[in-house]
C-alpha cells in the first residue's frame, strides 16, 4: 500500500454499517472534511449526534454508491462486506473494508496532529494495537511545540525560497534549520 493523504472536502463518502466500528471510522472521515452519508438498517445511538452526517436507514443497495468517492463497508456481516467491495471495484470506487484488510483499496491510519503536522502509522491491519501504542509512544516525543515548530520551519523555507537561487543552498539552509529550536528559529526569521 501506498500512505498518502486524502482531502476528503467536498467528497461525497459512504460508510454502510452503523455499529461500533462504523461509528469510529464515521468520525475519522468526518475529522477529514468527508460529505458523509451512512446506511443501515440500525444506527448506534451515538451516530445521531453526529453533526453533518445523512443517514439513511436501509440496508445496502449498489444504488447508493452514486455519486459516491470513497466507501466503508463496515456491516459486521462478511457477505455484505464482500458485495460491497465488489459493487465498489466495479465502479472504480475505493472501498475499505473493516473486516479484512487485505480485501480492502486503501486502510485508515493511527494518527496524531500537532497543527499540520500529521504522524501516521499503519501495519496493515496485523496489528491495531501496536500501531496504538506506537502513536502514543510517538505522541510524547514529539509534543504539541512541534506544531509551532513546523509553522515558522514553512515561513522560513517560504523566505528562503523567494531570496535563495541556489538550490544547493536552499537546501543546506532548510536541512540545518529543521535543527534549530523555535527561539532560534523565530530570531532567524525576525533578522531575514
Amino acid at each position: 500500500m501506498l500512505p498518502v493523504m486524502l482531502d476528503l472536502r467536498d467528497k461525497e463518502v459512504l460508510v454502510v454499517g452503523a455499529g461500533p466500528v462504523a461509528l469510529g471510522r464515521t468520525k475519522k472521515l468526518l475529522e477529514g472534511g468527508g460529505t458523509v452519508t451512512v446506511a443501515s438498517p440500525a444506527f448506534h445511538p451515538e451516530f445521531e449526534t453526529l453533526a453533518g452526517v445523512e443517514l439513511v436507514r436501509e440496508a445496502y443497495h449498489p444504488r447508493q454508491l452514486e455519486g459516491i468517492r470513497l466507501v466503508v463497508a463496515a456491516t459486521g456481516d462478511p457477505e455484505v462486506n464482500s458485495r460491497v467491495a465488489a459493487d465498489c471495484r466495479a465502479r472504480g470506487i475505493f472501498c475499505n473494508r473493516a473486516d479484512l484488510p487485505e480485501g480492502s483499496d486503501w486502510g485508515f491510519m493511527a494518527c496524531f496532529h500537532r497543527g499540520d503536522l500529521v504522524v501516521a502509522v499503519h501495519t496493515g491491519g496485523k496489528s491495531p494495537a501496536l500501531a496504538k501504542k506506537m502513536i502514543r509512544d510517538l505522541s510524547r516525543t514529539y509534543d504539541e511545540s512541534f506544531g509551532e515548530k513546523l509553522e515558522l520551519l514553512g515561513a522560513l523555507r517560504r523566505q528562503v525560497l523567494e531570496r535563495e537561487k541556489d538550490p544547493a543552498t536552499r537546501k543546506a539552509v532548510l536541512n540545518r534549520a529543521v535543527e534549530l529550536e523555535i527561539e532560534a528559529l523565530k530570531k532567524h526569521l525576525k533578522d531575514g
